[in-house]
């Protein structure tokens, strides 16, 4: 190789290194890639307890009994004294108090006290004034809310108390053997219920036939057929036959 090639090949040599470095520093001018912020992280908030924004402090007992008359059309005074039930009472309207299930109330089908006790003790009564398959509507003040079953069974342990009108021909609890006004009448709620044709006289004597009728009837609606029609059946044939006077709590009562 000639001297001349020499000296060619040394500068293309030379060139390349020069570029290969100018490059290189270039590159590393060259301002850095952005750094990438880490996602944030906001943690989703829980929903807040439906529970406790409704019961935010005790209602006061009056109101609620003003409230539950108000639905059967009754005056009500906060500022009186004297039994709830008496004062029912003298209105027409009987008390039945008791443990139960939301079936329970779901069968009963009127305005319903329940008896709630929280957690530090405190009691108070809270109005129902609608029940579906899953939820309970409540009335507090001139507010309802509606709220699950289970929700409300963290406060609710079954004590309830619920308002009925009785057939003003029943003053008693009617029974096999018995006669009178309120027999005759039994017979025709039943004729009602049944789709009979009530025209026709009828005896007033409770007699094992009419007790059969009784016991069909109540076994069909979850009762104790015992044949003997006390307040839970009177309320059950009330509610069997279309009265617009009666508060009920279901929009549609074959929900029952």
């Amino acid at each position: 190789m000639s001297n001349e090639e020499d000296r060619r090949l040394f500068r293309e040599t030379v060139g390349k290194v020069r570029r290969y470095r100018s490059e290189l520093s270039s590159s590393r001018r060259q301002p850095p890639a952005p750094r990438l912020r880490p996602l944030e992280h906001h943690p989703r908030a829980l929903p807040t307890d439906p529970l406790s924004e409704v019961l935010t402090h005790p209602a006061d007992p009056g109101a609620v009994f003003q409230q539950v008359f108000a639905r059967w059309e009754i005056q009500y005074s906060v500022a009186g004294s004297g039994d709830v039930c008496d004062i029912a009472l003298a209105h027409g309207l009987n008390c039945l108090e008791g443990n139960g299930t939301w079936s329970t109330i779901r069968q009963y089908d009127r305005p319903t006290l329940l008896h709630l006790r929280h957690d530090d003790g405190t009691k108070e009564y809270v109005l129902v004034t609608s029940v579906q398959p899953r939820q309970v509507t409540i009335q507090r003040g001139t507010d309802e809310f509606t709220l699950s079953y289970q929700a409300l069974e963290r406060v609710w342990f079954g004590r309830f108390l619920v308002f009925w009108r009785p057939p003003i021909e029943v003053t008693r609890i009617i029974k096999q053997g018995q006669r009178g006004a309120d027999v005759l009448w039994l017979r025709k709620q039943l004729d009602h219920v049944d789709g009979i044709d009530h025209s026709v006289a009828h005896s007033t004597l409770f007699d094992a036939a009419l007790t059969r009728r009784v016991q069909d009837f109540q076994r069909h609606h979850h009762l104790d057929p015992d044949g003997a029609v006390g307040a839970r059946t009177l309320i059950q044939l009330k509610s069997a036959v279309a009265d617009s006077t009666i508060p009920r709590l279901l929009p549609n009562p074959e929900q029952v």
